[in-house]
């Protein structure tokens, strides 16, 4: 069974995001695109309307953490 992921979940979600679109630059899209992104996981369990931008905030930087991690 697949973990269930929520909001607070940043680090997790941000590794699945850069696993899943590996050719994306997190810091290019907008908030309400990478809040499409996470609800699409098939993992994310959370209500879609519940992250605040402090939340996506958080999604973003452990997915572009992993995306350095990659890059560099």
């Amino acid at each position: 069974m697949a973990e269930k992921l929520g909001w607070d979940d940043a680090e997790k979600i941000g590794v699945l995001l850069a696993k899943k679109h590996r050719e994306l630059d997190p810091l290019s899209m907008n908030l309400e695109e990478l809040r499409r992104r996470v609800t699409d996981l098939a993992e994310f369990k959370d209500d879609s309307q519940t992250a605040d931008s402090e939340k996506l905030e958080a999604i973003r930087a452990a997915w572009n953490e992993e995306f350095l991690d990659r890059t560099i």
